[in-house]
């Protein structure tokens, strides 16, 4: 029974294998017209086309810009606010006993006011100004006009003593935006180095995967070449009556396997080496890209070895997905701190100093600031409370949760990276 089905299968194969055997051996493709490579490709030469080439990590690399220029957005919260107004003013005041026909007082006043406003990194605002007054004013039963200047100047200043202080930390609004934004141009880096180390990963695996589908074919080239010389030889002794009709059938089964398997490993190289010609964007250039890459092998060095604890070490140190997470961690502490703070209740103390003088010209309004004759100070502290629990303080408890949760995916990566390294 067995002899029978062996039989059929080789009957069933007779007219492949006639057609093969027919045939000479699947020559060498030779590469098609298109876009032209330097002989041989490389390792370091597809690593660096497959940067060059690849528009994904060139929009990643604008990551760290942005983040820079956020930066110094944030920044600009610093600088102080210059102000300045200018106000006209005219008042009539008429006569009670003849109103309707006596126009009475009239006053007309010019204002005007300048001054600087900011923010500390403390968290302390600060108002620094001068107004200046002039005015004038004239009476129905005296034309002369009365002018008198008025000139006042002083600071006032405020700081948080509890929320939005930044005397103990980045509590301040400001100042945790601008923390922030640094934390997030580093994580902003480190997710670039992982998308490079990705890719290069990614290229490398390709480069080794396509050499090694080339090697197959190669062998199974040669496997049916062998195949191939048994059956011609069967076919010689069968004429001699040295071999029997089986053995002819048998040795074209193995051919037709052998050629089947041939074919295989060609497909598989040409998946391969569209998947290389893809992360390489070779099409993209003018023409139909070669149908065969020649890849040149770098030579193998014996990796240095490393005791154990320096090992993991630099396991650690050399993963950007770490080093991300580890970023992620430090901006959600400062998260973490801030939502603390803004759970506090305001405790806000405030101070002031000015002088002010008045003449009845300019200059003299000026010499009599200049002397203190008029001091004017004061200080406030002011407290204000939420009845209840803040909603910041739910927030600080989401916070310390998220914070939690990224720590124990932190030690989950970190194991794994560990034991990666013990394996090696």
């Amino acid at each position: 029974m067995k002899n029978n089905v062996i039989y059929i299968a080789v009957l069933c194969l007779l007219p492949f294998g006639l057609a093969v055997a027919a045939e000479p051996p699947v020559a060498p493709e030779t590469p098609e017209q298109g876009f032209a490579l330097p002989g041989p490709l490389t390792l370091q030469q597809c690593l660096t086309v497959a940067l060059e080439r690849n528009p994904d990590l060139e929009a990643s690399q604008l990551d760290p810009v942005i983040a820079v220029r956020r930066i110094e957005k944030a920044e600009t919260l610093w600088l102080p606010r210059y102000s300045s107004s200018a106000k006209f003013r005219e008042l009539e005041t008429p006569h009670a006993e003849h109103a309707a026909f006596n126009r009475g007082n009239t006053s007309q006043s010019v204002t005007t006011s300048n001054g600087f406003t900011g923010t500390l990194p403390t968290g302390m605002t600060y108002d620094l100004g001068a107004d200046t007054t002039m005015t004038r004013a004239q009476s129905s039963t005296d034309r002369r006009p009365d002018s008198e200047y008025s000139l006042t100047t002083g600071l006032t200043v405020t700081q948080p003593l509890l929320k939005n202080s930044g005397l103990f930390g980045n509590a301040h609004t400001t100042a945790y935006t601008i923390e922030v934004e640094k934390l997030n141009r580093h994580l902003s880096l480190e997710t670039l180095r992982e998308r490079l180390v990705s890719q290069l990963t990614v290229v490398e695996y390709a480069f080794y995967d396509l050499q090694v589908a080339k090697e197959t074919e190669r062998a199974r080239r040669a496997s049916y070449a062998y195949t191939a010389r048994l059956e011609r030889e069967s076919r010689e002794k069968e004429k001699k009556g040295a071999a029997s009709k089986l053995a002819v059938y048998q040795a074209q089964a193995g051919t037709a396997r052998s050629l089947t398997s041939l074919l295989s490993a060609t497909q598989g190289r040409r998946e391969r080496e569209n998947r290389l010609r893809e992360l390489l964007r070779l099409h993209d250039e003018a023409g139909a890209p070669p149908r065969s890459l020649k890849l040149l092998l770098p030579a193998v060095r014996a990796p240095a070895l490393l005791p154990m604890e320096e090992s993991v070490r630099q396991g650690l140190a050399s993963r950007p997905e770490y080093l991300a997470q580890k970023r992620e961690l430090e901006i959600k502490g400062l998260d973490l701190r801030y939502e603390k703070n803004q759970a506090y209740p305001a405790l806000d103390l405030s101070g002031g100093y000015g002088v002010t003088g008045s003449a009845g010209n300019f200059g003299n309004a000026v010499d009599r600031t200049g002397s203190w004759e008029g001091p004017d100070w004061n200080v406030q502290l002011a407290l204000s409370l939420p009845l209840g629990r803040p909603s910041a303080a739910y927030q600080a408890d989401i916070k310390e949760l998220e914070n939690r949760k990224l720590l124990l995916g932190l030690k989950s990566l970190e194991e794994r990276i560990v034991r990666e390294v013990l394996d090696r």
